[in-house]
């Protein structure tokens, strides 16, 4: 084995390289944070002052009044302890996300492909790792996703390459995933599209009993979830302090609510990281088919996209200066105003929902394979889904961004499906160029 793994490195030295420089600047960056942010404080001072340094009794108490997030909060209130510690661990996680990104998408070690998926990272906004605090936002949201891909990853191994999953790879992935999924986004998240790949697996006539150890523990993750006292009392919490009328909100209110704030996340908000994936799928259509009504249908998103950004304020200039801020009025906190009485305030969901649609039809056309055309999109509605989902929430807008964590990635793992695609192309017209 060690001399498999000699090899390896010797074979590929210059993949190897640019991890291990990718490293170094990852320790560089996270030691260039100096001070605990929000939260961390939080958590530093709250267990020896209220608890008299007893990791149980602060445990215990969140979970009868704040969240079912232990195994998360027990790490979180170790780590911010020792800042040090978090650093390093932290910067190994990242460096771990771009290496299972690249086993799903490279196993052939490309180094172009490497780089170019380490600049996609960079795309998501840095908030995300600071938002309410370095550790808690990182512990939060980066970590349970990053360890989830590596707890998915043998299950992907089965399916592609039907590969058997190993009483060592559930050693190595369970634990990883009992942190993840104590994030319930990711659970929720990994428990749908588990289910969804336990009913292909049945009709498809595989052995899906692998699957089970994953999903029982997704199942009684998402069963303690909903039995923790603490999440009851926390929503009743959040929405007294912060959303007092959500209430009264109907379910349809709530769809509304979510379908709101992912819309304003995806068209609205400035955010390179969309505005870059939007681009790419219109390219994306543009070169995998000559059809016009195709061609079309790829420019409604980034249009969506481009008029809400550059249009947005009314000074009479253009028509859409006229439009762009008129129906942005519509989309408020409290949601779009739809009501299933009055057509008119359908106007602003149903326009999200086309765009969207357009996105989803794009991806199905792009790939050729079956099994392509069905998982992209179906990852692509997973990452929608996990922000729509926070419109079930008081704290849909006081979470912030980093609740798109998973979306972010989702995206992320489109394009680098779409790099697949564009990389032989780019290296013919590299080796053109030189020659």
């Amino acid at each position: 084995m060690l001399y498999s793994l000699k090899e390896t490195f010797k074979n590929n030295k210059r993949y190897y390289g640019v991890l291990i420089f990718a490293l170094l600047i990852l320790l560089i960056s996270n030691f260039s944070f100096t001070k605990l942010l929000g939260d961390d404080n939080y958590y530093l001072t709250a267990i020896a002052s209220q608890f008299h340094n007893s990791l149980f009794n602060f445990l215990k108490f969140h979970y009868y009044s704040w969240s079912s997030r232990l195994v998360i909060e027990a790490v979180l209130s170790i780590l911010v302890k020792y800042f040090w510690l978090w650093q390093i661990f932290n910067s190994f996680v990242i460096l771990g996300l771009i290496i299972i990104l690249n086993h799903y998408f490279n196993p052939k070690k490309d180094v172009l492909f490497l780089i170019i998926s380490i600049l996609l990272l960079l795309l998501i906004p840095s908030q995300q790792l600071y938002e309410t605090g370095w550790i808690a936002t990182t512990l939060n949201y980066l970590w349970p996703v990053t360890f989830c891909l590596f707890g998915f990853y043998p299950i992907f191994q089965y399916l592609k390459n039907n590969l058997p999953i190993r009483l060592h790879s559930y050693l190595i992935t369970i634990p990883l995933l009992i942190f993840a999924l104590n994030q319930e986004q990711v659970n929720i998240c990994f428990f749908s599209f588990l289910l969804c790949i336990i009913l292909y697996c049945l009709f498809s006539h595989r052995n899906w009993h692998l699957l089970l150890p994953q999903f029982f523990l997704s199942l009684i993750q998402l069963i303690f979830t909903f039995i923790t006292p603490g999440n009851i009392k926390r929503t009743a919490v959040e929405t007294a302090h912060r959303f007092p009328d959500y209430i009264n909100y109907s379910i349809m209110h709530k769809l509304d609510l979510g379908l709101t704030a992912t819309s304003r996340m995806f068209f609205i908000e400035t955010d390179f990281m969309i505005t870059f994936f939007l681009i790419s799928l219109t390219l994306m259509i543009f070169y995998k088919t000559n059809k016009i009504h195709y061609r079309l249908l790829s420019l409604v998103p980034i249009s969506f996209n481009i008029l809400f950004i550059f249009f947005n304020t009314l000074n009479n200039k253009t028509v859409f200066n006229l439009f762009v801020p008129r129906f942005l009025t519509k989309v408020t906190n409290t949601g779009t105003g739809f009501n299933i009485r009055v057509p008119i305030t359908w106007i602003p969901d149903i326009s999200f929902l086309v765009a969207f649609c357009s996105i989803l039809i794009c991806l199905f056309i792009i790939y050729n394979d079956a099994k392509m055309k069905i998982l992209f999109p179906i990852l692509f509605i997973m990452g929608i889904l996990s922000k729509v989902v926070m419109g079930f929430t008081p704290t849909v807008w006081a979470s912030g961004n980093r609740t798109g964590f998973i979306l972010y990635i989702c995206l992320i793992l489109i394009l680098l499906s779409f790099l697949n695609i564009w990389l032989p192309h780019i290296k013919k017209s590299l080796a053109k160029s030189v020659g």
